[in-house]
């Protein structure tokens, strides 16, 4: 127990993805399993950890039947001596709550949380792994970063949320983390679970790294431990994965703050740093993914659409919130 290793993987945001990208990141499993397995032989650090690793597949049974989950795991990985498969069902869970069950049912002294829709880099999980070798680290996470493979995900990749693909690997003291590729020491994950929160979708990463930085937990990030992530997949769901980023944005305010003349200034300031912060980062880092000169307006204008739809999500959850909590939960 005190050497062993749990990888806990929801299994919500394969939905919404291409079903090539979870076999890629089911195959990047099996293959950094057994780069660790070869690792411990020469490295004593990594020679204390235990096989098998398990690994968590949690998923919501009225969304996807079990049969589907275990076909699709089985048709790239199987039990062996290196890791173990287990298949946790729920009911009516999303995101973080899938998250947060696998983490307690994980029998394991590390747990690494990677999503369904992520494809691990080389040495994702011994970089990740690597960390721990200091005392003093008790969470850290890893580099998330949009794969720059066509213009509209380049698009993306210069100016979401999502940082560029880091081109050393470092650790460092963090203030943020993704929830795609982060691992916490188990004594930890149960002290500071995912804070669930029913009228938001993907906001709960950031208020758990406000109370690991609060209580002075050793919190760390890796840029060694690379996972990439898909731009917004298709016209439904980036509109909607827009409006939801708003809706997001907005629901703490509107909690936390009663001025709402202040609310709507925040609203329409942000509006306006988001379009321009998409024609700096995309005219000044646009070699960074290989976009060329001439194809700089139309990644603005496909990001100026997306911040538009996050300003509308802003308004409309402005205007009724309680009707906002209860859709696009993507």
């Amino acid at each position: 127990m005190n050497n062993s290793v749990a990888i806990v993987v929801e299994w919500e945001n394969v939905l919404l993805c291409e079903k090539d990208r979870c076999l890629r990141m089911l195959a990047e499993i099996k293959d950094q399993i057994n780069e660790l397995k070869e690792v411990s032989l020469k490295d004593n650090f990594f020679g204390t950890f235990s096989f098998p690793l398990k690994v968590y597949f949690v998923f919501d049974e009225l969304a996807v039947a079990r049969e589907v989950v275990e076909q699709q795991v089985g048709s790239v990985i199987k039990d062996g001596p290196l890791l173990r498969l287990f298949f946790c069902p729920a009911r009516n869970k999303r995101y973080y709550e899938l998250k947060n069950l696998g983490g307690k049912m994980a029998e394991a002294a590390t747990i690494v949380f990677l999503d369904s829709d992520v494809i691990p880099q080389p040495h994702w999980l011994q970089n990740l792994l690597t960390a721990f070798r200091d005392p003093k680290v008790e969470v850290v996470g890893g580099n998330a970063f949009i794969e720059p493979v066509n213009l509209y995900a380049k698009a993306f990749a210069l100016g979401w949320f999502f940082p560029l693909k880091a081109k050393e690997a470092c650790l460092e003291p963090a203030r943020h983390f993704f929830a795609n590729n982060v691992a916490f020491k188990k004594e930890i994950f149960l002290r500071f679970p995912f804070p669930e929160e029913l009228r938001s979708t993907r906001g709960s990463c950031s208020r758990l790294a406000k109370i690991l930085n609060d209580r002075h937990i050793g919190f760390y990030k890796n840029f060694g431990a690379q996972v990439s992530h898909p731009a917004p997949n298709g016209v439904f769901h980036f509109f909607v994965r827009g409006l939801a980023e708003g809706r997001d944005q907005m629901m703490p305010l509107i909690l936390e703050y009663r001025r709402k003349a202040w609310i709507l200034k925040q609203v329409f300031c942000r509006f306006f740093r988001n379009l321009s912060k998409s024609f700096v980062c995309v005219y000044r880092q646009r070699k960074e993914v290989n976009l060329g000169l001439p194809a700089v307006p139309l990644a603005i204008f496909i990001l100026w659409i997306y911040y538009t739809m996050y300003f509308f999500g802003e308004i409309l959850t402005f205007v009724a919130p309680a009707r906002m909590a209860k859709i696009w939960q993507i």
